[in-house]
């Protein structure tokens, strides 16, 4: 089961990844820029306001699904082209953090528009949970890597939460991504605490699940990729949809 679960996962790493290539290739070949892509990303975000207003998820999930495509394929564009640059990486993570900011307020409009106390209120309080963690997920790292080499631990990063979000709400089940995130996004922050504390005092943190520090393409990453896909989707017979 292990072994299967390693080959699916280096399988679909390997589609992915011929995929973006090849559109990268395609958008060069346009002469679009790296940059413009980058910007691109929150502009098409911003847009998911306006059917979470109307409590459409499933069009929502389509337009986050674009803006995320744009944020993927930037970086591919100036390998690929030999444009990446030190401001093109600095812009695009400051590009990225105002796409998570507009899709969680996207969210936030979405649970005040079209839920009900007193689930609006629980379902604040994990969104408050879930904004949390992703901003501690992505600081945690950044302010390590100043005093580490490197903190590249926990599960569930940038581009695991944006596809939790993508399934969640094409499922319309946004509530279950929203859980994925609150538990996850915290948990990875708390990890690359603990991470970063061993390696200042000079301590060889343990590899596995303790940190998650297992790559894309192993089968412990693609069985809990798994179970959270099916969490998500599935989430309504799970726990009942906000109401």
């Amino acid at each position: 089961m292990k072994k299967l679960f390693s080959r699916l996962g280096r399988f679909w790493e390997v589609v992915l990844e011929w995929i973006r290539d090849g559109i990268a290739r395609g958008i060069i070949w346009a002469r679009v820029p790296p940059n413009a892509l980058t910007l691109s990303g929150p502009l098409v975000m911003a847009l998911v306001f306006w059917p979470l207003l109307e409590g459409d998820q499933w069009t929502a999930g389509w337009v986050v699904l674009l803006a995320i495509t744009f944020d993927c394929l930037d970086g591919a564009v100036a390998r690929a082209s030999r444009e990446v640059t030190q401001f093109g990486a600095y812009l695009d993570s400051v590009m990225d953090r105002y796409s998570d900011m507009l899709l969680l307020f996207g969210l936030l409009f979405y649970f005040l528009a079209n839920t009900e106390t007193p689930d609006r209120n629980v379902w604040l309080a994990v969104w408050c949970l879930a904004t949390a963690g992703t901003v501690a997920t992505s600081y945690a790292r950044s302010r390590a890597e100043k005093l580490i080499p490197a903190c590249e631990v926990g599960f569930l990063e940038r581009p695991e939460r944006s596809v939790a979000f993508v399934v969640g709400l094409v499922s319309g089940n946004i509530h279950a991504a929203l859980i994925v995130v609150a538990i996850f996004g915290n948990l990875i922050a708390a990890q690359r605490i603990c991470f970063t504390r061993a390696v200042l005092e000079g301590r060889t943190p343990a590899a596995g699940f303790r940190f998650w520090t297992y790559r894309r393409a192993s089968a412990e990453y693609a069985m809990l990729s798994t179970v959270c896909f099916f969490f998500i989707v599935l989430g309504h017979l799970i726990i009942p949809p906000p109401a």
